[in-house]
């Protein structure tokens, strides 16, 4: 194995362990299609999350998505990443959805920007609804959910999982290149005694030809 075989299988091997141990990210994407499906209830939880896209797609329906806390107990937040709204026809409401109603219903378009949103241990709503779907061209946002739990967010086991994952894929890059040496120097050796027997030979065949030689003299 050479060493650009050897570093890409130790990079993909730390990918795959630090992929397996942080959280599921999801991204939902507001479009037609996402926005047809009455169903749109995702579980979230420390280790399950999603990022909400919309980059000025057009639909023709109201489009909610409802995040239910996993477990009950835990807080399901909405916080912005990035948001970009000039069209004034276009808004974002957020809400606690339980039972098929909703309530603490708040809505933001072109005049202010959303701020984080929790419920209360309960199902949080997203919908976004065009009054009039034209001139969307630069007009879009992602936002994300995170779970919280007594009002603080519940990082701890995520970045202990990031944090044993790191370690794991270190150690495990360590023994790769380990090995790699190890199968490097044996190679080494064995051309060494290939090249020293192949000179020996060559050594034995001269001496035979100069023997050879004489006796024929």
């Amino acid at each position: 194995m050479d060493f650009k075989k050897w570093f890409c299988t130790s990079m993909f091997i730390v990918f795959q362990i630090i992929n397996t141990a942080t959280a599921y990210l999801g991204t939902i994407s507001l479009n037609e299609v996402t926005c047809h499906n009455v169903q749109n209830i995702y579980p979230v939880s420390g280790d399950v999350a999603f990022n909400i896209d919309w980059s000025g797609e057009k639909i023709t329906r109201d489009c909610k998505i409802i995040f239910q806390p996993s477990p009950e107990n835990q807080k399901t937040c909405i916080e912005v990443v990035s948001y970009q709204i000039r069209n004034c026809d276009v808004q974002l409401t957020y809400s606690t959805y339980s039972k098929g109603e909703n309530s603490d219903t708040v809505s933001y378009s072109c005049k202010a920007s959303p701020t984080q949103f929790c419920g209360d241990s309960k199902n949080v709503a997203v919908q976004l609804t065009l009054k009039n779907p034209s001139n969307l061209i630069n007009n879009s946002f992602r936002l994300k959910t995170t779970t919280t739990k007594s009002s603080t967010l519940s990082k701890s086991s995520t970045m202990t999982a990031v944090g044993v994952g790191i370690g794991v894929a270190v150690f495990m890059v360590i023994i790769l290149f380990l090995v790699y040496r190890r199968r490097h120097a044996i190679a080494l050796a064995i051309r060494s005694r290939t090249a020293g027997t192949r000179h020996l030979m060559t050594s034995d065949a001269d001496g035979i030809y100069a023997s050879t030689t004489i006796a024929a003299e």
